[in-house]
């Protein structure tokens, strides 16, 4: 598979803002400098931000820095203020007030702070500061809605191997309860492998490691009894590269949105994800075509051989982001692909296949064969038109037997003249071992039409 003309392309694709409230997938770039951008540090020979996040208005807040530390505010235009600050940490906003945990080192006084901060984002003043809020050695700490969650170790650091507790604090800094865990998780929720973003309408969203398959990003949404009630795999490479050392506080869920933060070689990079459009997508499973509403049916029981591949880019090129879902599911030793697209309107089938060949490559018992099915016979790829223009003559003939052949008359002039004019993709998908050749998208019909068949 082609992956890397497939990020490529769509990371170009990506740069500029699109509208939240028709697009599932946004990204912003701000500049990584201390004092007129993103704060940084360099830390295991690696980028890193200490403290991130957005608030529900559409600000974005950082903290970071190498000698000093700063705290930085951005809208979607850029840079709005930049101050120092005393204290060193991550940060979580609630009710229109940032909270800082400071847990740095006072080289100065020898000592280790452990205040709980009040901020005001509006302009970055201190609003209160709540010293030394336990005498406990922290290990860890996390913020969740209802106050900042501390993982304990006991100052004499006894037994070995340590054990620790956890105890739940209020944002005045005021001991509450003891905690399971350090996330606020009920007993059933979790999982080996998962990692805790943050809740969604009563229900739990995990970032989950796969080491088979590390480009991909995958995430589970469960339920308080552990039960998972949907899925979706995201391009990981998409996101951009991670800093040091890939915290959980930079995922952020908002407004029904996640936003994720990660980086290029000079900027910052929030991705903000729509969580209602994802796992819509990612439940689709009409096989032949979507319902007629051209909404999305919701189907709850996913397992490892029923998976959605999502790929987002402006198929279309009318500068708004399109999604590209690729369904497969296995079932009595038979392997269903489906490929849809969905534009700003609707939603559209646009191949599929069936057989019994695959099942072998793709034991629903083994995880790391399945996933490397669906990475072997899934997505589809993407390829620059440009590397593929001087086939441009062939494919007239190409796209109007295709078109004829499904019952179009179409005008070759015409066709001419729209291959001629092209600025979007092409594209291939099918059977991974017979793939009916180059598909360029015709705006005219909404439809896929042959380009190139070698």
């Amino acid at each position: 598979m082609n992956y890397v003309n497939l990020t490529l392309s769509m990371l170009l694709l990506l740069i500029s803002m699109t509208s939240l409230a028709n697009e599932p997938y946004t990204q912003i770039r701000f500049p990584l400098d201390n004092g007129k951008g993103v704060p940084f540090a360099m830390a295991e020979g690696d980028w890193l931000v200490k403290g991130f996040d957005v608030d529900g208005q559409g600000y974005f807040y950082f903290l970071g820095g190498n000698d000093r530390t700063y705290f930085s505010c951005f809208d979607e235009n850029g840079l709005l203020y930049s101050r120092q600050v005393a204290g060193y940490g991550e940060i979580y906003w609630l009710n229109d007030t940032l909270y800082l945990f400071d847990n740095s080192y006072d080289w100065e006084q020898k000592v280790y702070h452990k205040d709980l901060v009040a901020i005001n984002p509006a302009n970055g003043d201190i609003i209160s500061r709540r010293a030394n809020i336990t005498d406990d050695w922290i290990n860890a700490y996390n913020f969740i809605p209802e106050g900042l969650v501390l993982e304990l170790h006991g100052n004499d650091f006894k037994p070995s191997p340590p054990t620790f507790s956890y105890e739940l604090y209020s944002y005045q800094g005021e001991f509450i309860k003891s905690m399971d865990n350090l996330y606020g998780l009920p007993p059933g929720a979790g999982g080996d492998m998962l990692y805790p973003i943050g809740r969604r309408n009563g229900l739990f969203l995990f970032f989950q490691v796969d080491i088979i398959s590390p480009d991909t990003f995958p995430l589970v949404l469960m339920d308080a009894q552990g039960n998972t009630v949907g899925k979706a795999v995201l391009d990981d490479d998409l996101l951009g590269k991670v800093f040091y050392p890939n915290p959980l506080c930079h995922y952020k869920i908002r407004n029904d949105n996640l936003y994720v933060l990660r980086r290029d070689s000079s900027n910052a990079v929030v991705s903000i994800i729509s969580l209602k459009e994802l796992f819509s997508l990612a439940k689709a499973k009409n096989f032949g075509s979507f319902p007629k509403s051209q909404t999305c049916t919701r189907r709850a029981d996913w397992n490892n051989c029923d998976t959605t591949f999502l790929q987002y880019m402006d198929v279309n090129t009318d500068g708004l982001m399109d999604t590209l879902i690729t369904d497969l599911v296995k079932s009595n030793d038979t392997i269903y692909v489906s490929y849809f697209l969905k534009d700003q309107q609707t939603v559209i089938e646009v191949g599929n296949f069936i057989d019994t060949y695959l099942s072998s490559l793709s034991d629903c018992s083994k995880k790391k064969d399945w996933f490397d099915f669906v990475k072997y016979g899934s997505d589809i790829d993407v390829f620059e038109f440009s590397d593929f223009k001087h086939l441009t003559s062939f494919a007239i003939e190409f796209g109007m037997n295709d078109l004829k052949k499904h019952g179009f008359n179409i005008d070759k002039e015409e066709y001419k003249d729209y291959l001629q004019s092209y600025k979007g993709t092409l594209f291939a998908y099918g059977h991974p071992e017979m793939q009916e050749g180059l598909f360029i998208w015709y705006e005219p019909l909404k439809r896929f039409v042959l380009f190139y068949h070698p």
